[in-house]
């Protein structure tokens, strides 16, 4: 069995190290382009791959060329996660339950919360179905060009949690930040879906001023390893999340 990463720039991906190194699984990175989309779920069908997950900037655009998608994906318009059952494609999202984990391991509960999150992507749509989900009271989302913009969020006075879905403040681009917490009177806590760097500008700030935060890893871990038990149609002992989480810690501070 066979499985990859799909996306248009992986070179400081950690999922290979996460399948292949640390759970011996065959595991590879393919970088593809827009319109080499359908070639690749070919070959997939073919048998190159007994399953993949996908990243940027396809977790929507992959959903027409699958058989079949889960209802949370579906609920979620975005697939990160493929099982190849002979030929047929199934698309699930694990990161639903990765970002669960995430607010979790913050001490976040979305419960009655005004929550903000950034971004209009992928992760922005797992976002706002979480927070539906979790009985959040009132869910808005910014986007660079949205009626919500990052000149105009800051109105939203009563904001108490807020996500960020956004690549800005990933690596190498470090010293970057999709928006300036101190500027939201009534914050409470602040996750962010990046974990390279491990502590982003934002997480960084959010520390600073006493809220409650936490990065992508968590996520970024709980993900991959819901993604395995589908691949594998087998559980996965949870006690490996912890030590899973540190091994890759000390990836980060290598890189």
């Amino acid at each position: 069995m066979k499985f990859c990463l799909l996306g248009e720039k992986l070179s400081h991906s950690l999922s290979k190290v996460i399948h292949e190194e640390y759970m011996k699984l065959s595991y590879d990175l393919v970088e593809l382009k827009q319109d080499e989309l359908v070639g690749f779920v070919n070959g997939v069908r073919g048998g190159t791959y007994s399953g993949f997950n996908i990243t940027i900037p396809y977790k929507k655009a992959i959903i027409p060329l699958l058989d079949e998608v889960d209802d949370v994906a579906a609920e979620i318009g975005a697939v990160n996660t493929v099982v190849n059952r002979g030929g047929k494609l199934k698309g699930y999202n694990t990161d639903i339950f990765g970002m669960k984990y995430m607010l979790d391991e913050a001490g976040i509960d979305l419960k009655g919360k005004n929550v903000l999150i950034l971004g209009t992507g992928g992760t922005s749509e797992t976002s706002e179905v979480l927070a539906k989900r979790e009985g959040a009271k009132d869910i808005k989302k910014v986007g660079r060009t949205s009626e919500i913009n990052y000149g105009n969020c800051y109105e939203l006075t009563d904001t108490q949690v807020i996500i960020n879905a956004t690549p800005v403040g990933m690596y190498p681009h470090v010293g970057d930040k999709p928006i300036d917490v101190k500027l939201f009177k009534n914050l409470e806590g602040v996750v962010d879906c990046i974990y390279n760097p491990y502590e982003t500008l934002l997480i960084k700030e959010s520390k600073e001023l006493g809220l409650k935060g936490a990065n992508g890893l968590g996520m970024l871990v709980v993900q991959g390893l819901k993604a395995e038990e589908l691949w594998l149609d087998k559980p996965i002992d949870n006690r490996l999340i912890a030590p899973l989480t540190e091994y890759l810690k000390e990836k980060l501070r290598e890189w």
